[in-house]
C-alpha cells in the first residue's frame, strides 16, 4: 500500500505526480494520482503501515520516510518506488532548470 495522504498542493508535489505519470507507473501510480488529487486526513498508524512513504518539498524534493516513532517503514530503507520517483524528479529538474 502506498499512502500519499494529506498532501498539500504545491509545485513539488504537482511535479512529482507529473513525473510518476510520465514514467507510466502502474499500481502505485494509480494510488498516487488518487491521493494527490484530494487532501485526505491520515494517522501515524496509516503511514507506519504503508509499504513506502515519502515527503516532498522545494528544498529536499522527494525524500523517503523510513521510520516514525521507532517503527520502520519499508524495512527501514527507502523503497523502490520512492527511490525511482526521487531520481526521475531530480533528473527532470536538471533538464528543465533555467
Amino acid at each position: 500500500m502506498l499512502l500519499l495522504l494529506g498532501v498539500l498542493s504545491g509545485s513539488v508535489s504537482g511535479e512529482t505526480l507529473t513525473v510518476a505519470t510520465a514514467a507510466n507507473f502502474t499500481g502505485p501510480a494509480n494510488a498516487l494520482a488518487q491521493h494527490f488529487s484530494a487532501d485526505k486526513a491520515f494517522t501515524i498508524t496509516d503511514v507506519q503501515n504503508a509499504d513506502e512513504a515519502f515527503v516532498t518539498s522545494a528544498t529536499t524534493f522527494v525524500t523517503p520516510v523510513v521510520k516514525i516513532n521507532d517503527k520502520k517503514i519499508s524495512g527501514g530503507a527507502p523503497g523502490k518506488f520512492t527511490k525511482m520517483l526521487r531520481e526521475r524528479y531530480i533528473q527532470k529538474a536538471r533538464e528543465t532548470a533555467v
